[in-house]
């Protein structure tokens, strides 16, 4: 009974201390846009330490081509624009945005995708 009252309670507290995480999120003014067209997008969640890297946003995957890099602002927010690559297919793509600690990994909370 003891051991299952003690394993609830870490239970309880990892489940809190999940819930306190700040997750970055982004979002964009157009559902659709044809190539060439400009996006504007804002987010909010990212890191402002010094330590951090810029928020890098890239088209269509993790990796893909960064269209976008600039420094949260003291909120943790970003805004943002890019041009969607000439030459892309009608298709669904996604927006991926990353971020950087002082050792190379992603932030907690990161990345963010729309």
């Amino acid at each position: 009974m003891v051991a299952t009252a003690v394993a609830a309670t870490m239970l309880a507290l990892a489940s809190v201390a999940y819930a306190c995480t700040v997750v970055a999120t982004v979002d964009l003014d157009k559902a659709a846009a044809t190539p060439g067209a400009q996006v504007n997008g804002t987010g909010k969640g990212f890191s402002q330490s010094p330590l951090s890297s810029s928020v890098d946003v890239h088209f269509n995957s993790l990796d893909g081509n960064v269209v976008w890099s600039g420094r949260a602002a003291s909120t943790g927010q970003v805004a943002f624009s890019f041009k969607v690559p000439e030459g892309m297919a009608p298709g669904q793509y996604t927006i991926v945005a990353t971020q950087r600690d002082a050792q190379g990994r992603a932030e907690s909370g990161t990345p963010a995708r729309s």
